[in-house]
């Protein structure tokens, strides 16, 4: 399984590179990603292109702690319904059990751990450690949500006695002070934000009334929509991590691949119908626009080679993706996606 992460912290991204004076389009480009991979927070995104946009957000902007100044303003907000939860649970300590426990839906990479040893806890956010650009930043921004999330629970009352940095000290520890920890250490085994023990029982700070109704909305929803709409669903989302599988999204659903099977059978579909009409929406929506580079499109359509789109795209219209896109555009041919 590749692993991947949701697109809800890269809120953030453009207005930081924007803030640190370069442009987000020639980041997204050395980055290998199309332009629009920022448009929806509830995509997912391979958990590899995501550390190289970061690394090439850092370079472009000449910023060392880049992922730093990305998360200033980030927290459970941008982590979809799993920071919904948190906000809306008994106690600090069972906000951040319920990250410990979701977290796997935001981010499949990375796992957060939560400890308590004595009169102290912590929590950890690990990734396997293999040696990729972008490593830092992607600590760094878990560095800044966890943080911000802590704050948000519990206010002023839930000091952070001490923070751990997996590489080495920087000269400059300027960008670091809004972390609001006096005692922040590097050249540590890993990622880690520790304060007192008593601080999880307490009461979360405010839960926000709004909030609540959208968690509740989006559960009752959740339990009405037939099978082949979540499936729907999590296509779109899983669609260009390259891992947008029936074993994968049965394992979200927490089906059997054969109850999965059986549930879209009985609704007259079956998962690969299902992906064929996704992707041949979103090819002729995409190739209309003609702003987006073919292997640009395979990649966001959860090809893993150009030459496959083509085969699937020949296959749908008769046609190759060029051609289709030529005839779209000649004077005797208005585009018409519909037509096709």
């Amino acid at each position: 399984m590749k692993p991947h992460i949701r697109a809800g912290l890269l809120v953030a991204l453009q207005p930081t590179v924007e803030a640190l004076g370069c442009d987000i389009e020639n980041v997204l480009k050395d980055a290998e990603l199309p332009s629009d991979i920022l448009g929806n927070p509830e995509d997912f995104l391979p958990y590899k292109s995501y550390l190289r946009l970061l690394d090439v957000a850092a370079r472009k902007t000449n910023c060392a702690h880049f992922g730093l100044e990305m998360s200033r303003e980030l927290g459970a907000e941008n982590m979809g319904v799993t920071g919904f939860v948190m906000m809306q649970a008994a106690d600090v300590g069972a906000a951040w059990s319920s990250l410990m426990r979701f977290y796997h839906v935001h981010d499949t990479y990375g796992t957060v751990l939560v400890t308590e040893s004595g009169d102290m806890a912590c929590v950890r956010y690990e990734i396997p450690r293999v040696g990729l650009a972008g490593e830092r930043q992607s600590l760094d921004v878990a560095a800044g949500v966890s943080t911000n999330i802590h704050r948000m629970l519990c206010g002023e009352v839930g000091e952070i006695t001490t923070i751990h940095f997996p590489y080495p000290e920087p000269t400059d520890l300027s960008p670091y002070e809004f972390l609001n920890c006096n005692n922040i250490l590097f050249d540590q085994p890993g990622y880690a934000m520790f304060f007192p023990a008593r601080v999880l029982h307490l009461q979360v700070r405010h839960s926000d009334p709004q909030m609540k109704i959208i968690l509740d909305n989006y559960l009752e929803l959740s339990s009405q929509h037939t099978t082949s709409r979540q499936v729907e669903k999590l296509i779109h989302s899983f669609l260009s991590t390259g891992d947008c599988t029936l074993p994968h999204i049965s394992r979200i659903l927490s089906l059997s691949v054969r109850t999965l099977q059986n549930r879209l059978a009985e609704e007259h579909t079956s998962f690969q119908l299902l992906l064929d009409k996704i992707r041949k929406e979103l090819a002729v929506t995409y190739l209309s626009q003609g702003e987006m580079q073919f292997t640009q499109l395979a990649f966001l359509l959860g090809y893993s080679e150009l030459s496959a789109f083509s085969r699937s795209f020949k296959r749908w219209y008769g046609t190759s993706p060029r051609s289709w896109q030529h005839l779209q555009r000649a004077p005797s041919h208005p585009p018409s996606a519909g037509s096709v």
